[in-house]
């Protein structure tokens, strides 16, 4: 979804709306490379105009779980792609370090918004704060999403719901990252594919 259509839903005065774009900067990443990695601290949101991002955390090496992916070196928190804003959100609102790396899964263009040029706008243009609240309110309803998601029991259902979430993600990504966000095995995941694609 381009910027432009984006910030129509919001209702935004053309004044607020031109502000806004003067402190909007681009970014382009590559798949693999990450643009916040612990320690720094989350300052920015991005929104994502092109691609797919994830967010994840680092497993200790030492540590010994007893879900399905116990080979996994690290954990799969989000998966998002075109028209979402992602940060990592006790980062950046606590203004601490992450724990968390934000990673292009494929190429990805997008838009920074530093925090601080977010409130001195606010300030400036009082109904961006309307917009802001709609965010914060849209990304709670995206984290009780996926929090449903990883109640069902049933792979199948995990994956269903997720390909209804995230329309056309499913088949762009890597099967072992999606597989570790579904908390499986890649083997679990691809005997799931090929069960759907024979019926």
């Amino acid at each position: 979804m381009i910027l432009e259509t984006f910030l129509s839903n919001f209702d935004l005065s053309g004044s607020s709306i031109q502000s806004l774009q003067s402190h909007l900067t681009r970014i382009v990443l590559q798949e693999g490379e990450s643009f916040l990695s612990p320690p720094s601290i989350c300052t920015d949101l991005i929104y994502i105009e092109e691609g797919i991002i994830r967010e994840y955390k680092k497993l200790p090496t030492d540590t010994d779980t007893d879900t399905d992916t116990d080979t996994d070196t690290d954990t799969t928190s989000w998966i998002l792609g075109e028209g979402n804003v992602v940060y990592s959100v006790e980062s950046y609102i606590q203004e601490t370090p992450s724990e968390y790396y934000l990673q292009a899964l494929t190429p990805v263009k997008g838009w920074r918004l530093p925090k601080k040029n977010l409130e001195f706008l606010i300030k400036k243009h009082p109904e961006l704060a309307l917009m802001a609240y709609k965010l914060s309110e849209e990304y709670i309803l995206k984290m009780e999403l996926r929090n449903k998601l990883h109640r069902l029991k049933r792979l199948k259902d995990r994956f269903l719901l997720f390909e209804k979430q995230q329309l056309g993600i499913a088949n762009r990504i890597k099967g072992k990252i999606l597989a570790n966000y579904l908390n499986v095995r890649p083997q679990q995941l691809s005997a799931l594919r090929r069960e759907i694609a024979k019926s």
